[in-house]
């Protein structure tokens, strides 16, 4: 990576702290601890990759999974750089099985590729090597339990998420995670809601410098443009504790 792009790198990370999604970035930043293990599904260009690995340090490990070609060698060459190896990258999609899957484009616009066949932003087709979570984590030297996982896979989050099953019952991560929104994109959100709540967690939606409980939210009194009501945190219930002080104030 030449000294343009590692720049262009670092100001991508800045405006997505500062201006595209401050709250999610700040969560990320808030509850990662050193020597920690961090996830990042639909990685992209590296946005929250990069504060997760600054958070992480030189003694935890940020798993980087992105199916894209372009975009998988381009977070490679960046994290060749940490001669620590805190970053690993896999150009792979996540899914509820292994194998192959066909992935779909919207336009040129590369941030809005899905594996979903329902959408009504279909592009130029490509196919891309698909694992899941579990397998992924089961032979993979790790310092330990993964800790958080963020995850923006435009809608194919549940199969992401049922990848990964046995290790959300076991390490039990917070889970930072965009879905429908919760005026009209429910026929996406609820069933990742349910399923992720059959595991045991509880899940928040943003509202301005805080979270609030999902059962908590009424259009009427929670009004944010549709947009900011598609990201969410889901905290499992034997750790919520670690939520609050981490985040901030809750909604009343």
């Amino acid at each position: 990576m030449n000294t343009v792009e590692r720049i262009k790198l670092v100001h991508r990370a800045w405006r997505y702290r500062l201006r595209t999604e401050p709250q999610e970035v700040a969560v990320v930043r808030r509850l990662l601890r050193k020597g920690e293990v961090a996830v990042d599904v639909g990685a992209h260009r590296g946005a929250f990759t990069y504060w997760m690995a600054r958070r992480v340090g030189p003694r935890g490990l940020v798993l980087a999974f992105e199916p894209l070609p372009e975009l998988a060698q381009y977070l490679m060459s960046w994290a060749a750089e940490f001669e620590d190896r805190r970053v690993r990258v896999f150009e792979c999609a996540l899914s509820n099985r292994e194998g192959t899957a066909t992935l779909h484009l919207s336009g040129h616009h590369l941030g809005a590729a899905t594996l979903e066949g329902d959408t009504d932003r279909m592009g130029p087709p490509i196919r891309v090597r698909t694992m899941t979570l579990d397998a992924c984590l089961s032979n993979l030297p790790r310092p330990g339990p993964v800790s958080l996982i963020k995850c923006d896979v435009e809608h194919h989050e549940l199969s992401v998420f049922q990848g990964g099953e046995a290790m959300l019952c076991s390490d039990r991560p917070v889970l930072v995670f965009e879905s429908g929104n919760l005026v009209d994109g429910v026929k996406y959100c609820g069933p990742v809601f349910a399923y992720l709540e059959s595991l045991g967690y509880r899940g928040y939606f943003f509202f301005g410098s805080s979270i609030v409980p999902l059962e908590r939210f009424d259009p009427t009194r929670f009004r944010v443009p549709a947009h900011e009501n598609e990201n969410f945190v889901f905290v499992h219930a034997a750790v919520t504790d670690r939520i609050g002080p981490a985040v901030g104030s809750l909604g009343s």
